[in-house]
């Protein structure tokens, strides 16, 4: 990966860090499951709650923010 796929991975993981429950071991399973969390982020709500500790809460947060970034 490259330094604009470690910026952009970055910025994923700042945007996923932004989510009120979230912790590092979260985000890390996130990232095995899809990946990376770039990939995590564009996932449908149904892949999220795929993921061990995943919430109905969270990845219908994740489907909102996706749907007002224009992502």
């Amino acid at each position: 990966m490259g330094d604009s796929g470690l910026t952009t991975e970055r910025a994923y993981w700042v945007a996923w860090a932004q989510a009120k429950g979230l912790g590092s071991v979260l985000l890390k399973r996130l990232n095995s499951h899809f990946g990376s969390l770039a990939a995590a982020w564009q996932a449908e709500e149904s892949a999220l709650l795929e993921v061990e500790g995943v919430g109905l809460g969270l990845a219908s947060l994740a489907a909102f923010v996706r749907s007002r970034c224009g992502r």
